[in-house]
């Protein structure tokens, strides 16, 4: 017994040196000879970058914005203004089925991101085009109704078309036609006042080129004034035309400046007379006392005053005699107007009399 347990220790011993043996071997071949290279391992564990996920998130609202603006032109914009509630929920559903596809959808691959960055559609040219037509035309629509509504009645040619038309007896011109008139009216003014001025300059020049040609090969005193008196005649034959002669002085224009200057004159004494005989009235009425009677002799003086000045100066005022017909109504409205003031004046002092003598008998 003894020798059969010696034994079973000694092969236990054996074998568990012979898996020691082995475990020791197996390690020396699988595990590497650097002693960090688990750490390098760990490392090369990718991480999720920020930019990349930002891209991400960018590209798929564009996606997203395109494909709603694409569909709102083709509905026609009917769903452009909802609710605001509508919209959040409308947009938590959009968000919530874009996450569960994107969770079915999304490849393992590291590249899956750029291919669905290929299938993002671009913008197309002519539905750009259209909705672009489509919100002029709607804008359009709705200028034309405020127009309607706040255009009263009286003023339909507040707004014209841009274009507008002239009437001219029944003939219609455009204003690009009428533009054209006038511009070939101003040229063909400005031609013919060119060749006036220039046809006979250049005939005169051409004339003074022929004798100072001839003038150069003999050279007599008879020449050199015959020269010049032919360039004293092109000269005043071009430039004369250019100065208007001032109208010399007649003899009925003196005489009519003359009796102006008279009746001028006459007017302004009599007026400085008047005048002074008025304010020699107020005068002696300020130095006197309270007296109806002088009171109303002053008032009297100075309404005849103001009725003959504005007759006088009808009468004798030299610019009226050239307009006297368009001046009359004039005339007759100021003597009026006068005579009014007058009589209004003795009414006045009338009334005034009677109370201070009924306000004296008492």
């Amino acid at each position: 017994m003894g020798k059969n347990m010696g034994k079973k220790t000694e092969e236990r011993k054996d074998v568990n040196k012979q898996r020691k043996g082995i475990s020791q071997t197996g390690a020396r071949i699988t595990v590497s000879t650097t002693p960090s290279s688990w750490w390098e391992e760990r490392k090369g564990i990718g991480q999720p970058n920020p930019e990349d996920q930002e891209r991400v998130y960018r590209e798929k609202q564009e996606k997203y914005e395109q494909e709603r603006m694409q569909e709102t032109v083709r509905q026609g914009h009917e769903e452009r203004y909802k609710p605001e509630k509508q919209m959040r929920a409308e947009g938590e559903e959009k968000k919530g089925i874009s996450q569960t596809k994107a969770r079915k959808t999304v490849s393992t691959t590291p590249s899956s991101w750029w291919e669905e960055r290929k299938g993002i559609g671009q913008p197309n040219p002519e539905d750009q085009e259209r909705g672009y037509r489509e919100k002029q035309e709607k804008y359009e629509q709705e200028r034309q109704r405020g127009m309607q509504e706040t255009v009263r009645q009286g003023h339909e040619e507040r707004y014209k078309p841009e274009k507008q038309i002239r009437v001219e007896g029944e003939e219609k011109k455009d204003l690009s036609q009428i533009m054209f008139g006038s511009y070939t009216a101003v040229s063909r003014m400005w031609q013919d006042s060119c060749l006036k001025l220039y046809k006979t300059w250049f005939e005169s020049t051409n004339t003074l080129f022929e004798k100072a040609y001839l003038l150069s090969k003999d050279a007599t005193p008879e020449q050199y004034k015959e020269f010049y008196t032919l360039w004293m005649d092109a000269y005043h034959e071009t430039y004369g035309n250019l100065f208007v002669q001032s109208m010399p002085p007649s003899k009925k224009v003196l005489e009519y400046f003359l009796q102006s200057a008279n009746r001028n004159l006459n007017l302004y004494k009599s007026w400085i007379s008047t005048f002074e005989k008025v304010s020699q009235k107020a005068m002696e009425l300020s130095k006197q006392t309270a007296d109806p009677d002088a009171n109303k002799e002053f008032c009297d003086l100075w309404a005849k005053t103001y009725v003959k000045a504005f007759d006088n100066f009808f009468v004798n005022r030299p610019i009226a005699r050239p307009f006297e017909e368009f001046l009359e109504p004039v005339k007759n409205a100021t003597r009026l107007y006068a005579d009014t003031f007058t009589i209004l004046s003795k009414m006045w002092m009338k009334s005034y009399s009677c109370s201070t003598g009924a306000y004296m008998n008492k």
